[in-house]
């Protein structure tokens, strides 16, 4: 299969579960309506603030953009969080980071490589922030890679320097599957003898990606062949 081809079959597989995603768009070029719309869309304008709304004057704009916005607003949506407003904050600005790099390639991001989307979450939280053009909360990165994993495909999580995987897991499977997962493989290795008191948090982040790269949050699925599989990705090399 060719790069592209592979791409497209990792984002098809990470958002099988999410509802309309079969019938979504996928065409990689944007329309010349699209990219007029997005040309007069400023940064603040693209977090659609919830309390404000859209004004009238914009609103056609918006329209243009459907096949763009449904995919990251229904995405942003299955994503599992409390539901804190800083939270559904993030969601937003993260759909407006992705609008805005579609503004700036021309392109919609299933045609984008890992190389474009490692770029648009940084290599740190600092380089991250640093590369926004509007205050940007901390909250905000998380909600970005979760894109990229889900809309994009993106498991380089080795080109992201250090950031939190466990958060990230329970952002894409929700936070009791996880728990559930690693519950159990804590009680296996407790068996075997290991004490992971002053561990659990690198085993967290660990266990976390092993999930992430092998698209599920059930332990079952981390079979022998998975984990040769995990051996041979960059994200896992050297570990």
């Amino acid at each position: 299969m060719s790069a592209a081809a592979n791409r497209a079959q990792a984002s098809t597989d990470a958002n099988r579960w999410l509802p309309g995603s079969t019938r979504w768009d996928r065409r990689i070029a944007l329309s010349d309506i699209e990219i007029a719309a997005l040309a007069v869309l400023d940064p603040q304008q693209l977090r659609r603030n919830k309390a404000v709304g859209i004004p009238r004057r914009t609103a056609g704009h918006w329209r243009a953009l459907t096949r763009l916005v449904e995919p990251l607003d229904a995405t942003v949506a299955g994503l599992h969080h409390d539901g804190d407003d800083r939270f559904r904050r993030a969601g937003r600005q993260a759909a407006a980071i992705v609008l805005a790099h579609c503004a700036e390639t021309g392109r919609s991001w299933w045609g984008w490589t890992p190389c474009e989307w490692a770029a648009l979450c940084g290599g740190s939280a600092r380089e991250f922030t640093a590369a926004r053009s509007m205050p940007t909360e901390s909250t905000v990165r998380p909600f970005v890679v979760a894109l990229a994993y889900l809309l994009g495909g993106f498991t380089d999580f080795h080109r992201l320097g250090m950031f939190n995987r466990f958060h990230l897991a329970c952002l894409i499977f929700g936070k009791p599957a996880v728990a559930e997962a690693m519950g159990d493989a804590e009680q296996v290795l407790d068996r075997w003898g290991y004490r992971l008191s002053s561990a659990r948090t690198q085993m967290h982040g660990v266990f976390s990606q092993a999930l992430l790269l092998n698209g599920s949050p059930r332990l079952a699925d981390l079979s022998t062949s998975a984990f040769e599989v995990l051996r041979a990705r960059p994200a896992t090399e050297g570990h």
